[in-house]
Parts: C-alpha cells; sequence; structure tokens
C-alpha cells in the first residue's frame, strides 16, 4: 500500500509540471516574439559599423604623394609627416614612407592616418649620426686594442713547462 501511495504522489507532481508547461511554452513564444525587433536592430546596428570600417593598405617604402592619394581614394584622412634622423635612414631614398600610425589594421573612414616619411634633411642627419657612430666604433676599438697591446708589456707571458696530463695509475703494486 505505501509504495502505491508513493507512486501517486510522483504522478500528481508530474502532473503539475506537465499542466504548467503549456503556458511556461505561451510565455517563452511571447518573449522571443518581443525581444526579436530588438535583437534585429542591434545586429544592423552592428552591421552598419562594421561597413564603416575598413582595413588600412601598407604602403610603407611607397613615395609619400602616392600612397597619401592611395589611401585618400580609400576614404581615410592622411598626414604627411617628417620622420626623425636614424641610423638606419642614413641609405634610404627620399619621399620614402618608413613608417605609418595606425599600423595594418582596421580604422574607421575618415580617421587620420600618419605618414612618416624622409626628405633630404633627414637623411642628411642620418647620415651624420651614422658617421659618428662609426667614428665612436673605430676609437673605441683602437682605446681597446691598445689596452690590450699595454697589458702585454705589463705582464709578460711566462714560460712555464707544460703540465702533465698523463693519468697516473692508481694501483701500489706496480
Amino acid at each position: 500500500m505505501a509504495k502505491r501511495k508513493n507512486w501517486i504522489k510522483k504522478l500528481s507532481r508530474v502532473s503539475k509540471i506537465v499542466s504548467v508547461l503549456p503556458d511556461a511554452t505561451e510565455i517563452i513564444n511571447r518573449a522571443v516574439d518581443n525581444t526579436r525587433p530588438i535583437i534585429e536592430k542591434e545586429l544592423d546596428r552592428h552591421h552598419e559599423r562594421q561597413e564603416a570600417y575598413r582595413e588600412i593598405d601598407n604602403v610603407l617604402h611607397l613615395n609619400v604623394e602616392e600612397a597619401k592619394r592611395h589611401l585618400e581614394n580609400q576614404g581615410f584622412t592622411v598626414s604627411k609627416i617628417p620622420a626623425t634622423p636614424h641610423i638606419k635612414y642614413a641609405k634610404a631614398f627620399p619621399n620614402q614612407v618608413v613608417s605609418m600610425y595606425p599600423k595594418k589594421r582596421k580604422a574607421k573612414l575618415g580617421s587620420l592616418v600618419k605618414l612618416y616619411y624622409l626628405d633630404q634633411a633627414t637623411i642628411n642627419a642620418s647620415i651624420i649620426l651614422l658617421n659618428e657612430q662609426k667614428s665612436r666604433v673605430q676609437r673605441f676599438g683602437r682605446t681597446f686594442s691598445n689596452s690590450l697591446k699595454h697589458g702585454k708589456k705589463k705582464f709578460p707571458k711566462k714560460h712555464r713547462k707544460p703540465k702533465d696530463v698523463t693519468p697516473k695509475s692508481t694501483d701500489k703494486r706496480q
């Protein structure tokens, strides 16, 4: 008899759950129907924002005027900025784009792209920097080699007998 009562209790619980299911599914359907326009509107906004962005082409090592024209045709605003002198620019060509910001990524159409280029003054200053570095290296090399030469005079090599490296036997019976 006790088993029968347990089964009746369990069946009554299941029947309550089953009776609530149609109401729950109706509520869920209404919620989905009400949120669908909101979700679609947000997806449309997201798509519009993504269309407003475009990949920036890499224009390094191009002539600055060509690079500017190319990026402006893509819809960006371009600013040309002379680069600061650096040793690595000593052998570069004038009006060459050596750096850009932002570097190879998506940017909003109409945003500013900075092109750093080399003018003749920057190249000349870079050559001067390179020559200064070479002279410092040569000076350091001379002072270093001089210190080695003087070190040899102060501490002459001692003539020693070569060290005996033959293995010694540990057997005492011989």
